[in-house]
């Protein structure tokens, strides 16, 4: 181990240990004088409770807050899980803007327990990591300074994997700006390469309830600092505001409504349509020749992502990667919390990282009768049929007679809400939707 510093993190003195150099990055001059924030950790009930739980289970260390300087010097705050009983083991990569606590901070510990070690990172702005967050353009800083970091530390041993939903995925599609040439398989749930039109203008109309929504989340977790009871209230209490929120006009004042303060990176958003070139730092399409040889995709068919993940799916197969695709019957972020989505996960990295292969084809749940089916690639074989719209809003197999328009009356001020769906909410999935459709 390292000396141990004192760190001011978010307004509170941090303990750093620190492993190993830290080039680019002087030590605060001050040691803090306390014990080694190295600790053991207990077997983890999440791998028993997915039943995941491997034939040897290895004991875990941690250490926490560890600071890896960014390519500008920027230092960035990150834990550290490792199995006490393997020299130099892969090593996971995990990059989030949510914080390393609560329930995030089971995975690390999971996989660390199948003999894996974890380095867990919070980006800059985040979870006392230092620099402004800026929304989903990620400063490649932050890479380059982690990687160059991570090539000096004696405990990594050249075998890279990368992991997470959501962000944690979309943070994977920027890792790819560069290569890496000891990166062997990169673990994406729920994560695109493009963000804008997917995201922000889904069909060209701007989100307001997605943008919010997230907006929400993220303020939640900031000002929670890492804590859960915060989070889980603000699950109960977010739906009354965010449902004032997005009636707020104009919509420059949303985030005020929503948050109690100017958020400047929805300001951003908002002043810039679809195909402007502010969006080109969120379109990471252009890494995917430096994307790692096998790739692991599980989407959700009530995704709002899915649609760009089948396309990266293809676009990873042109690009001669191994590619593995998973859709399960779940809303945003929900597969990695299913046992199905978790031990397809798992699978891939095993196999990825002991001799580069992967459970073949694609798996998806069909819907209709319950049932996971798996096929050789996507999307299956299938024969178009075409259909005609009919008067009184029927579909048909023959075209359709000249008949009277349909008329639709849509007042802005009362728009039609989304029951469920792919949404960012709770409500995410299949409804009912019958009492909606008979609104006047």
């Amino acid at each position: 181990m390292g000396s141990i510093y004192a760190y001011p993190g978010r307004g509170t003195t941090r303990f750093i240990s620190n492993v190993g150099p830290t080039s680019g990055s002087a030590p605060p001059s001050t040691p803090a004088g306390t014990p080694d924030s190295e600790q053991e950790e207990p077997v983890s009930l999440l791998s028993r409770a997915f039943g995941v739980k491997p034939l040897r289970s290895h004991a875990v260390r941690v250490q926490r807050d560890l600071v890896i300087p960014a390519g500008d010097g920027v230092p960035l705050l990150a834990n550290r899980f490792y199995p006490v009983d393997i020299d130099r083991p892969p090593l996971v990569l995990l990059r989030s803007p949510y914080g390393r606590g609560a329930a995030l901070d089971r995975m690390p510990q999971l996989l660390a327990e199948r003999g894996y070690q974890v380095l867990y990172q919070s980006l800059r702005g985040t979870d006392g990591s230092s620099g402004e967050f800026d929304g989903f353009t990620i400063d490649p800083a932050d890479a380059d300074g982690t990687l160059s970091w991570l090539r000096q530390q004696p405990w990594f041993g050249g075998v890279l994997a990368t992991w997470g939903a959501s962000y944690l995925g979309f943070a994977q599609w920027e890792l790819a700006a560069r290569d890496i040439p000891e990166w062997k398989i990169a673990v994406i749930q729920d994560a695109p390469s493009e963000f804008a039109h997917l995201f922000m203008y889904p069909g060209g109309g701007f989100a307001l309830g997605n943008v919010l929504g997230w907006v929400q989340i993220v303020d939640r977790m900031f000002r929670a600092h890492g804590g859960t009871a915060r989070q889980y209230l603000g699950v109960f209490t977010g739906p009354r505001s965010l449902r004032r929120a997005v009636a707020i006009l104009p919509v420059a004042d949303a985030d005020i409504a929503l948050t109690g303060r100017r958020v400047p990176w929805f300001q951003e958003w908002i002043r810039h349509g679809p195909d402007d070139p502010y969006w080109q730092a969120t379109d990471h399409r252009g890494n995917l020749a430096r994307m790692p040889p096998v790739v692991y995709l599980q989407g959700g068919w009530h995704d709002f992502f899915l649609p760009g993940m089948l396309a990266d799916y293809a676009a990873l197969q042109a690009a001669g990667r191994t590619v593995r695709l998973l859709i399960g019957p779940w809303g945003h972020g929900r597969g990695l919390y299913t046992r199905v989505g978790i031990r397809d996960a798992l699978a891939a990295l095993d196999a990825a990282l002991a001799d580069g292969t992967l459970p073949s084809g694609v798996r998806v749940f069909v819907t209709g009768s319950g049932r996971w089916i798996d096929l050789p690639g996507w999307p299956p074989p299938a024969r178009d049929t075409a259909w005609y719209l009919h008067p009184a809003g029927r579909l048909g197999a023959q075209p359709a007679s000249a008949g009277p328009a349909s008329r639709f009356r849509y007042d802005p001020a009362d728009p039609t809400p989304s029951i469920a769906g792919a949404v960012v909410a709770l409500s995410a999935g299949p409804a009912d939707n019958r009492r909606l459709e008979a609104r006047p």
